[in-house]
């Protein structure tokens, strides 16, 4: 046949298969009718047609194949141009070999519906507003700030990376991993995988890590057990059940009421709230809390940086107070001399004072720390070793809840009962030794 119908439908101006993949469906962008060859190009699927032809590609010439590659959608960032809706054309009449002419349809603008996480400028340029999931579905073009994996994270969907909130139905697989810049939800089990979360995270079956499983949650952390976990939460943990044999660095405070810590080290920044610590197998189990290790790290460098600028200031002064007691007999050079050292000496003085404003903002802020106390509310058994502030305690008597360990308002370490309000000293129940600043436990 010779002439064609008019057309309609998307172009991408970028051709990235990230952005143009799965967004347009080759029947609906080409209309009705047949459309000219060029227009069905640019809405193929080329995303998966380039995987398929690199991975045969690879498995002929022998390369190692990664899959545990993420095969998610198309992802988007906020400003990125998704494609460009393109007026109807009118179409060419044709004939046949018979000489009948054969009138050309009309082409019809594409009809796809969007909402405010797209928009279109007057050239029909389509571009993101937002971060997310790129969706088409043949009538509506959106982008998703939610992410909801239907299954489990494995070698169907690779590693998962998302801007914004991601939910998965099942469970996470070892080694996979799944990052995102908004909250997870994990409804089935984790195992030994990955999981960098900026927000709050939840697993609802709990993590079982092996030792290889890594956390980084960047708000708190919700989940009905964790065993042999290793990694951090900037802010609170709240846990059904139990912690195993786990590494964690709590930004805030260890909520277990109902569970057991046994096993491994935790730090729990503003306290802990347990059923149980430790177990009758005197399994070594370590609690610390009260210190936070980074202010205390940031304040050791401020107190050498003092005591360096105070050597320095010294120094000068040295070369100072002959030069001022000469007063009037003092050479031009010695005069310019003077000034530069008194300049100098201004400068250190200014600077050490900062240094000690800033050493006791921190000194504040860890002492204030320094009050956070453990609650338990069945027993402390023997084999913990609890670490509060600069005290380290290695329990020797089993210890009966509910209690409060913490601090007095003189520093000394106490067990109060929550019963009777009775008090006692902490070195009635364990063996007490001070650490300096050079042994506080940083990792």
């Amino acid at each position: 046949m010779d002439g064609s119908s008019g057309s309609r439908g998307f172009d991408p101006d970028n051709p990235q298969p990230s952005t143009s993949a799965t967004v347009v469906d080759t029947d609906e962008a080409a209309g009705d009718e047949a459309v000219p060859e060029a227009d069905s190009d640019a809405c193929d699927d080329s995303d998966q047609t380039d995987q398929t032809h690199e991975t045969a590609d690879a498995e002929e010439e022998g390369e190692r194949i990664d899959f545990y590659q993420s095969r998610q959608g198309p992802t988007v960032t906020a400003g990125e141009r998704i494609c460009t809706l393109h007026e109807p054309t009118a179409g060419v009449d044709g004939d046949t070999v018979n000489g009948i002419v054969m009138t050309a349809k009309a082409g019809q603008p594409v009809r796809v519906h969007m909402n405010d996480t797209v928009e279109v400028d007057g050239y029909g340029h389509v571009t993101a507003t937002i971060s997310g999931l790129l969706h088409y579905d043949g009538r509506s073009l959106r982008v998703l700030e939610l992410l909801e994996v239907p299954g489990f994270v494995d070698f169907n969907t690779g590693h998962v990376q998302f801007d914004g909130d991601v939910v998965v139905q099942k469970g996470i697989r070892d080694r996979f991993e799944v990052r995102c810049t908004g909250s997870l939800t994990v409804n089935g089990l984790v195992e030994a995988a990955g999981v960098h979360v900026e927000g709050d995270a939840v697993f609802r079956y709990g993590m079982a890590g092996r030792q290889k499983g890594v956390i980084n949650i960047g708000a708190d952390l919700t989940a009905r057990y964790l065993d042999s976990v290793i990694g951090k939460v900037s802010g609170d943990v709240t846990i059904e059940r139990e912690i195993i044999n786990c590494t964690l660095d709590i930004g805030r405070s260890l909520l277990l009421k109902r569970g057991s810590l046994i096993g491994g080290r935790v730090f729990a920044r503003g306290g802990a709230n347990l059923e149980n610590i430790g177990s009758d197998g005197n399994i070594p189990t370590t609690l610390i809390i009260g210190i936070i290790p980074e202010l205390e790290q940031l304040l050791q460098q401020i107190n050498a940086i003092r005591t360096q600028v105070n050597s320095r200031i010294k120094r000068v002064e040295t070369e100072v107070d002959p030069l001022r007691r000469a007063g009037a007999r003092l050479s031009e050079t010695q005069a310019k001399h003077l000034k530069i050292f008194e300049a100098e000496l201004s400068a250190l003085s200014e600077r050490f004072d900062l240094l000690h404003q800033k050493r006791g903002e921190i000194q504040d802020r860890i002492n204030k720390y320094a009050r956070a106390e453990i609650v338990v509310t069945h027993r402390v058994y023997t084999g913990v070793t609890l670490i509060l502030h600069h005290i380290n305690a290695q329990i020797k008597t089993k210890l009966r809840g509910p209690v409060r360990i913490g601090f007095n308002e003189d520093m000394q370490a106490e067990v109060e009962d929550l019963i009777t309000n009775h008090k006692r000293s902490l070195s009635s129940f364990a063996e007490i030794s001070v650490l300096d600043e050079n042994h506080i436990p940083m990792e």
